[in-house]
């Protein structure tokens, strides 16, 4: 009751394991295989819930910047555990020397409890998303290694910080050139991409084999194409036009034709969703705001664009 760790399987779990794959794909655009992938490996996990050493599940998500990993995490918070408080987040590129660890996993010398240590202490039950875990310091990923492996890990106290009822999910950018100028290769001939960045990675002494081995599945996600960017416009100008309307009374519509105007203009499958904000910020929301400051749009009234 304390920690909301289930100790069965619930018919509300089985009905959101049945249904995961759908109720991702509401929340994430052009990754079919990533989806089915993780779902598959997350109903494997919890039928032996409470029977595995190791974390509910682990999961190591590759390719190019604004494709969805990190979204993915968040997603699996919302959809499977019930809201992001169940979501704790780390960006791995702040602890990149030995002298950052003790600030993750605490110091006797002094009294620091440790970021990673209290979070897990306090939601040990939810999705630890670790952002960029190529920039980790290589002993940091040794502790993460023990993690993955026996399922907890030692804190600066020498005591146990216990992550069994844990989704791992680590994500990567690493190899993200290679997977993008291989990817159009690897469709047409019908191969995995994750086998080939895997073998690439581990080439390059990016991460080791024994690291990539430990998780329950390395998922390599597609760079966006124009028609999912296009999706995914249309969902943030939604949020953009529900807020406009719910705090100034004024609806806004977007049209197709300005927002593929847009996309052919400005949009570079490289950067990926992250371009995509800041041409809506500069491009829609900028236009929105300047005529509602200089009032030449009245409550009850319709932006066009």
């Amino acid at each position: 009751e304390k920690t909301h760790v289930p100790t069965t399987l619930t018919e509300n779990i089985k009905e959101k394991l049945i249904h995961l794959d759908l109720l991702l794909k509401a929340s994430i655009v052009h990754q079919p295989e990533a989806i089915a992938k993780l779902s598959a490996a997350l109903r494997r996990s919890f039928i032996l819930m409470g029977k595995r050493k190791k974390p509910l599940a682990s999961f190591l998500f590759l390719g190019p910047t604004g494709v969805g990993k990190t979204e993915t995490g968040k997603a699996i918070a919302k959809i499977f555990f019930g809201g992001e408080t169940y979501l704790d987040r780390f960006d791995m590129s702040n602890y990149q020397s030995n002298t950052d660890i003790p600030q993750l996993i605490g110091s006797l010398d002094t009294a620091n409890p440790g970021l990673l240590s209290k979070a897990v202490r306090e939601n040990p039950y939810g999705v630890l998303l670790l952002d960029e875990i190529e920039k980790a310091n290589k002993d940091l990923v040794n502790i993460f290694l023990s993690v993955l492996d026996e399922g907890y890990f030692t804190d600066g106290f020498g005591k146990r910080v216990d992550c069994k009822n844990l989704v791992i999910v680590a994500t990567s950018n690493a190899g993200s050139d290679f997977l993008y100028t291989h990817t159009q290769g690897v469709q047409a001939q019908n191969t995995h991409p994750e086998g080939v960045l895997v073998n690439y990675l581990v080439e390059q002494k990016i991460f080791t084999p024994e690291f990539l081995n430990r998780f329950d599945a390395v998922i390599a996600y597609n760079p966006l194409d124009p028609d999912s960017a296009k999706q995914i416009a249309r969902k943030m100008i939604q949020k953009i036009t529900e807020d406009v309307l719910n705090l100034h009374k004024v609806k806004v519509n977007v049209s197709d034709t300005f927002l593929d105007d847009l996309i052919s203009k400005g949009y570079d499958e490289k950067f990926g969703a992250r371009n995509l904000e800041r041409l809506i910020r500069d491009q829609i929301e900028d236009k929105i705001a300047k005529l509602i400051l200089e009032d030449k749009v009245k409550e009850g009234e319709t932006i066009n664009l």
